[in-house]
């Protein structure tokens, strides 16, 4: 809860999801200084965890796969912020 009302999401992000045995399933990084490398798990157009989120002061400025993520704006959920 935030602010004593109920918050969150019950649906499908709608990930970009790789197609098993695809060269991006067997190059996912292994190495966390590479996880913005990825070409999987970015959420698709239309997710109803584009700009869901809470802006967190001090939210480190990044997504997870680099892209500037505002503090004055309501983020996406998860590690990718949609609404580049």
């Amino acid at each position: 809860t935030a602010d004593g009302q109920p918050i969150g999401l019950d649906a499908d992000p709608s990930f970009v999801l790789p197609d098993p045995g695809s060269a991006d399933l067997q190059s996912l990084p292994t190495d966390p200084r590479k996880l913005q490398t990825m070409n999987a798990y970015p959420l698709r157009r239309g997710s109803p965890g584009i700009a869901a989120g809470i802006p967190i002061p001090d939210n480190g400025g990044r997504d997870l796969f680099g892209n500037r993520v505002l503090k004055a704006k309501r983020p996406s959920l998860g590690a990718y912020d949609a609404r580049r």
